[in-house]
């Protein structure tokens, strides 16, 4: 009897030590990103901060520091790929006259000014309805025949961006979130895919939730 109960405890240790290895390996194994995804963190926080300056929405104290501390903890990779890939002078140029254009052929405030709404990537851009979209298209077309030389290189130059921003490296350490830390009328709906992913929002509420709707079935 006694030698099956130590056979049974060297079993039960063996599967107890593996199982400690097995958590130590993962914990040493870094976890891997993707620069893009980084830039896509980067510009969904950028236009988070957008939103709400424009909505003059009042976020919670824990959301503006998580917020801030994980744009700051990877405004210097940022920095880094966009000086590699800085305009030239000719793009400059073309960026120019196709924001001039944007700017004409926008919607126009009873100012004269024009209308602005909330950029995706962050920050603000001109708005357009169907006739204005129209216009702005066909001043584009002009514009891309012009510079036809540039926008090929323009094509190749983000061929190369892309494989750059596909390659994996070590994820940033972003600082987390919980969904009720947020603040009231401010919604991340749209980049919660994205943040889970990236390990910027704590899960264990949502999980809580997901458990006691289970329980009431």
């Amino acid at each position: 009897m006694s030698n099956i109960m130590d056979k049974r405890i060297k079993e039960i240790q063996k599967i107890y030590e593996k199982k400690i290895k097995e958590e130590i390996k993962n914990q040493e194994k870094p976890k891997l990103t993707t620069r893009q995804k980084i830039v896509d963190v980067y510009n969904a926080l950028n236009n988070i901060s957008a939103n709400i300056l424009y909505t003059q929405a009042k976020p919670f104290v824990e959301f503006s520091y998580w917020k801030v501390y994980n744009i700051n903890i990877i405004t210097p990779e940022i920095n880094v790929i966009n000086s590699i890939f800085k305009e030239s002078d000719e793009l400059k140029t073309y960026n120019k006259e196709k924001e001039n254009i944007a700017k004409l052929t926008c919607i126009q405030n009873e100012g004269g000014s024009p209308s602005l709404i909330p950029n995706p990537k962050g920050g603000f851009q001109y708005q357009f309805g169907p006739k204005e979209q129209v216009l702005f298209n066909v001043e584009i077309v002009k514009l891309d025949i012009k510079y036809k030389q540039l926008i090929i290189k323009i094509e190749q130059r983000n061929k190369e961006i892309d494989t750059f921003n596909a390659l994996e490296i070590k994820r940033p350490k972003y600082i987390k979130i919980k969904l009720s830390q947020i603040g009231p009328n401010i919604s991340i709906d749209e980049y919660i895919d994205l943040f889970l992913k990236e390990d910027l929002i704590d899960s264990s509420e949502m999980q809580r939730k997901v458990g006691k709707k289970n329980d009431q079935k």
